[in-house]
């Protein structure tokens, strides 16, 4: 509909999708968009998804995860509306993906995409001590990630002078 560009058509797609779309429903979609469809119609089934995954992401188990592509899963680990109560709870679930696309001969790449989505500065210290053992973060990463996350803290409490 969208290559024919008949708007009808178009908008009523879409308005099916809104109907299939839901939280058990959004990672295969997400998987399946990128594959099957292009452009504009893609893009909007894919936020839409986006949307729902993010903000039911502490319902997901890894396995329902690891069924989205890399580079949506990240846009999706990089939002600000994020629903998790710690950034514990992002890295506990990247070092999950991550084990298992080391165990699948994934892409190292990919990898540290996943890493990169990480808020290291806002995880607890116990985690930034499990972080340090993992070898695909740089422990330089660690140390400039807790550096500026207190300093933006103490700066932030003190307010404006």
């Amino acid at each position: 509909a969208d290559a024919l560009q008949i708007r009808s058509l178009f908008l009523l797609c879409v308005e099916g999708i809104n109907e299939l779309l839901s939280v058990t429903s959004a990672p295969k979609i997400l998987a399946d968009t990128g594959a099957l469809l292009g452009g504009a119609l893609a893009e909007q089934i894919q936020r839409a998804s986006q949307d729902v995954v993010a903000e039911n992401f502490d319902a997901y188990p890894v396995e329902e995860l690891q069924r989205i592509p890399t580079s949506q899963l990240v846009q999706i680990l990089r939002r600000d509306d994020l629903s998790v109560v710690h950034e514990n709870e992002v890295f506990d679930r990247v070092i999950a993906l991550a084990e298992h696309l080391a165990e699948e001969g994934g892409c190292a790449e990919d990898v540290a995409q996943l890493w990169q989505a990480v808020r290291f500065g806002a995880l607890s210290n116990s985690y930034v001590i499990k972080a340090a053992h993992v070898e695909a973060i740089p422990k330089m990463v660690l140390i400039w990630a807790k550096v500026l996350h207190r300093k933006c803290g103490s700066s932030l409490l003190q307010g404006p002078n």
